[in-house]
C-alpha cells in the first residue's frame, strides 16, 4: 500500500510540475524512461513477492 501511495504521489508530483517549467518537450524522453524504471521496479517487487 506504501509503495502504490509513494509511485501515485510521485507520478502526480511530477505531472502537475513539469507542464509548468515547460521542460516537457527537451526531456520528454527522460521523464518517459523514468515512468517506465518506475513501472518496472513495481512489477519487479509484484514478481518477487514484496508486494501482495
Amino acid at each position: 500500500l506504501l509503495v502504490f501511495f509513494v509511485v501515485f504521489d510521485l507520478e502526480i508530483s511530477l505531472l502537475l510540475n513539469i507542464s509548468f517549467q515547460g521542460v516537457l518537450y527537451y526531456n520528454f524522453f527522460y521523464y518517459f524512461l523514468f515512468l517506465l524504471m518506475l513501472v518496472f521496479s513495481f512489477l519487479l517487487e509484484v514478481v518477487m513477492g514484496y508486494v501482495r
